[in-house]
Order: C-alpha cells, then sequence, then structure tokens
C-alpha cells in the first residue's frame, strides 16, 4: 500500500519584518568588525618609566600616557608628568614623573594640606600665589629645602594704633598747723583725678596681640591735689590731768639722787653742797641731764615724777640717762632705777 505524506501549507513572512531582521543582521556584522579591527590594531610597546629617580621598564598595550600611570603608578593632579598625560604611548618611550611632596601650609588661622613641586619654601609660596606682607613672619625661613610632609607656617602681623584713656591719681599736700594738737586734721579742698590719653602701637599675630609700645602720652586734664591740714602740736596729759604741749618725746633711764654725801660726795657746810650745774640749790624738781641730749635749762616733764628742769649733771649721767632729786635718800632707795617717758617742753635748737 503506498503512502502518501501531506505538508502543511508553508506561511509567509511579511516584508516589513524581513527588512528589520537584515538590518539587524548588518548591525551585528558592523558591531564585531569594529572590536575585531581594535583588538588587531591593539599592540604591546615597551616604554621607560622614570618616579623621581627610580626607573623601570615596563611592556603596555595602553594607548596613553595616562591609562599607563593610571594602570601601575598612584599618580595625582599635582605631580609633573613628561611627555603630557594625554600623549599617545610609542615603542621606546620614556615617560618621566616627578612626584608632588605632601605639605601641610598653615596661613594666618588657616590650614590645609596640599601637594607641591617647589624645592623651597618660597617656591611653594610662589606656587600657591600666597602674598607676604612687609611684616609677616614664615616658619621655617623662606630659603630651607621642601621635604616631604612639611610643615610651612605663615605669621600674619598686623601693627595697629590704639588709644585708652588713662586717670592721673592726684598727691595729697599737708599744711601744718602748729596750733593744733598732732591728732588734729580737717580736709582743706578735696583731691580730683585727672585724665591723659596713651597711645600704643599694638602688634597683632593672627589675630592676637603679640605685643605693644607705647608712643605718645597726652594730659587731657591735670590732676587736683587734696589739701589737708594737719596739727603738729604735741600733748600729754600730766598725772594732775592737764594737758600740756611738747616738742619731742624720749624714753629714758632715770634714778634718783639727793644732796647727801653719798650721792653727792659733799656735806652740809662743804663748798657747793647743795647747788647745782646751773647754779640754782637743788630741789625737787631739778634733774640731770647729758647736756648732749638735754640742753641745761630745758623745761620737761617727767613720767611719774612730774615737771622739771633740766639744771644739773652728774658723772654717771650720760647718754639716754636722767637722775632725778628727791628731798631725802630713802626716796631715792625707793625710787629705784626706772624707765620713763620724758617730754622735752621746750624747742630743741640744733
Amino acid at each position: 500500500m503506498k503512502t502518501i505524506w501531506k505538508t502543511k501549507k508553508q506561511q509567509t513572512i511579511p516584508k516589513k519584518f524581513q527588512w528589520k531582521a537584515f538590518l539587524i543582521f548588518i548591525i551585528t556584522l558592523l558591531v564585531l568588525f569594529a572590536g575585531t579591527t581594535e583588538i588587531l590594531s591593539r599592540r604591546t610597546v615597551t616604554v621607560t618609566v622614570e618616579v623621581d629617580g627610580q626607573v623601570t621598564e615596563e611592556k603596555t598595550a595602553k594607548k596613553t600616557v595616562k591609562e599607563l600611570l593610571e594602570e601601575n603608578y598612584s599618580i595625582n593632579s599635582f605631580d609633573e608628568v613628561t611627555p603630557a598625560p594625554d600623549t599617545e604611548v610609542y615603542d621606546g618611550e620614556k615617560i618621566v614623573v616627578h612626584k608632588a611632596k605632601p605639605v601641610l601650609l598653615v596661613d594666618g588661622c588657616t590650614s590645609s594640606f596640599t601637594f607641591t613641586q617647589g624645592e623651597t619654601v618660597r617656591e611653594v609660596l610662589e606656587e600657591k600665589g600666597i602674598t607676604l606682607g612687609e611684616i609677616d613672619d614664615v616658619i621655617p625661613t623662606l630659603s630651607t629645602k621642601v621635604t616631604d610632609h612639611f610643615k610651612i607656617q605663615i605669621l600674619r602681623n598686623q601693627v595697629v594704633i590704639e588709644e585708652k584713656l588713662v586717670p592721673l591719681a592726684y598727691q595729697v599736700e599737708v599744711k601744718e598747723n602748729r596750733t593744733k594738737d598732732s591728732g588734729y586734721k580737717n580736709v582743706l579742698r578735696e583731691g580730683a583725678l585727672g585724665l591723659k590719653k596713651e597711645t600704643y602701637e599694638v602688634i597683632y599675630q593672627n589675630g592676637t596681640v603679640s605685643g605693644s609700645s607705647l608712643v605718645k602720652e597726652t594730659v587731657l586734664q591735670d590732676p587736683v591735689n587734696k589739701i589737708v591740714e594737719r596739727g603738729t602740736q604735741n600733748t600729754v596729759v600730766t598725772a594732775g590731768g592737764e594737758r600740756i604741749s611738747y616738742t619731742k618725746e624720749l624714753t629714758m633711764k632715770s634714778t634718783a639722787y639727793c644732796s647727801c654725801k653719798k650721792c653727792c660726795g659733799k656735806s652740809p657746810g662743804d663748798k657747793g653742797y647743795g647747788i647745782t650745774r646751773s647754779g640754782e640749790k637743788a630741789r625737787r624738781g631739778i634733774v640731770a641731764v647729758d647736756t648732749k641730749i638735754i640742753p641745761l635749762g630745758t623745761r620737761l616733764y617727767v613720767e611719774g615724777y612730774g615737771m622739771a628742769i633740766a639744771g644739773d649733771t652728774g658723772g654717771a649721767v650720760k647718754g639716754n640717762k636722767i637722775d632725778l632729786y628727791m628731798e631725802t635718800h630713802e626716796q631715792c632707795l625707793a625710787y629705784g632705777r626706772k624707765e620713763v617717758k620724758v617730754y622735752l617742753l621746750d624747742q630743741i635748737q640744733p
């Protein structure tokens, strides 16, 4: 029996789809051709790379200097590259790289981290366009060589004229009044402060005062002195309650004497018995002194003894000593030796 095979009728692709398929095919061929061409055109070249004196030989298929360096080296925009980074690489070429040095730049109160090709501090500042004032300071000096991780500090100095007002103190004038006691005091005129203007040259360093000098003083108002009246009369109250004035006060060692032979070496009837150095007859109120300290005839008030006159002297009465006359020897013995205040009631001429 003969078998008969039947096939379905083949479907026909619309013409518009046929054209799209053809275009896709053509584009694919072109892309493949371009890629193949680039691969075929890429070649390997040998170049020498010198980085800060360190030389290496590189085999590369990179097209430009930049591509080569980015592949194998750490390069930044501050580094100096010869030839230029966008230059095409050719076989046998020498590429030289001068690495920029990292520096910390402190300008006044502002700090920044940067890179430089400058060899000295001066070159770095010129490279960065930094201008120094006439009195600015640089640490270290401009001629100093720059190394890696270097610090350059610029001290910005400024001179400013400043003024301030300063009070002027007044003096106290004392006028003595001999008719008033020493404790007396009276203000005749109150004092008043004066005023002056001081002009300074002030040096600011990075905004902070680093020094100043006074260049001028101008008195705007003179001070008025205070005038005080003061009593100069010294007074003392006697044992009887009387206030008397004195010119000088002395602290002296006192003893007592009488007209007896034990005290004066004379007996009644002897020549000069009972007569003092001043020629007066010895009596209570007459005292013996050293005339170098108290002149004869000086009126005195002796603490614990009373009013007296310096009318006698004695061989043992020298220096700061005084001998008080008593009526009897018993009174002398009873008095003994004492330290007393002696007030001079008369002005002693120098």
